[in-house]
């Protein structure tokens, strides 16, 4: 069985803009404990681990960096491809007070994925030996960045863009050696929401990940971070009391100032429909358009948000 780690990340569309270096999500390397490790994506489900992370804004996605170690001192050349998914959050069939990811990890096409990304060149990732440290057994742990730029990822130099929401990352590595494992770092200090998530191919349901290794304590999160800039957050757009709804083919804008105009995108990035509205309210016709998830930019009084929605 090859070993896998778990990483993140998405596709979008270009909006156009420059992306300032703020550090949206800090989680720091903080406990060694929690290893990710798996078969490689194929069409049928097999066990990953997701983490669960909440942007308060509109975001422009610079670089996801994410943590662990390794025996492997030449980890970028025994890897021979990256996986990287990002679901929705749903109620968790486990518990209803809880989220959980709202797709299942595989390589089909069908993964209810946002993003999906199969077999990533390693040659696009970046990898980044940061440390080693002796083990009380004589061996070496090397401890590694793994750095996965959007820039490096997206086609056609379009932007990463995810929208206002709550999200789960999970990315797998293949590595070449069967005899070789990546751990991800875990976080204890992280607001204790919801916590990473394991998927159980055998019982097709998510569960706290700590459930699946015996003697592991739960944790908060895993450790990585997420650079990028948050264009809009969500308190300015509630000042203008904009809402969207999709009814009978239709999506719906209302907003108490003028909305200037929209532009919707399919999940590969390609614009699908564009209007001008300049009008506190307005009526998109969505007929034409096959059923799926859509991504939309629409600019309210000079100020921008994109938001999803599912026709």
């Amino acid at each position: 069985m090859k070993k896998t780690l778990l990483f993140l990340a998405a596709v979008a569309f270009s909006f156009g803009s420059a992306i300032a270096q703020d550090h949206i999500i800090d989680r720091e390397r903080e406990s060694t404990a929690l290893p990710a490790s798996g078969d490689p994506l194929t069409n049928d489900p097999t066990f990953m681990i997701a983490d669960h992370f909440k942007l308060e804004g509109t975001t422009e996605v610079d670089r996801f960096v994410f943590y662990g170690f390794t025996d492997d001192n030449a980890l970028a050349t025994n890897t021979t491809g990256v996986n990287l998914l990002i679901f929705d959050s749903e109620d968790s069939e486990l518990d209803p007070n809880l989220l959980a990811p709202s797709g299942i990890p595989s390589a089909a096409n069908d993964n209810g994925a946002i993003y999906s990304f199969i077999n990533i060149d390693p040659s696009d990732v970046t990898f980044v030996n940061t440390d080693s440290a002796d083990r009380e057994d004589g061996s070496t742990a090397y401890f590694y960045d793994i750095v996965i730029s959007a820039a490096d990822i997206m086609d056609d130099n379009e932007d990463m863009i995810l929208p206002t929401g709550d999200y789960w990352v999970a990315v797998t590595l293949d590595i070449q050696n069967d005899d070789e494992y990546f751990f991800w770092n875990s976080n204890v200090s992280a607001p204790a929401d919801y916590g990473p998530a394991g998927y159980s191919p055998n019982e097709e349901v998510w569960a706290p990940v700590h459930a699946f290794f015996t003697g592991l304590a739960p944790v908060n999160a895993m450790a990585w971070s997420l650079w990028g800039e948050q264009t809009l957050s969500v308190g300015d757009f509630e000042e203008n009391n904009f809402k969207h709804l999709v009814q009978n083919n239709q999506l719906l804008l209302t907003s108490d100032v003028e909305i200037d105009n929209i532009t919707i995108y399919n999940t590969l990035g390609q614009q699908v429909a564009s209007e001008t509205i300049n009008s506190t309210s307005s009526s998109i016709d969505l007929s034409t358009l096959t059923s799926g998830v859509y991504f939309s930019k629409v600019n309210v009084n000079g100020q921008e948000k994109a938001f999803k929605f599912v026709k």
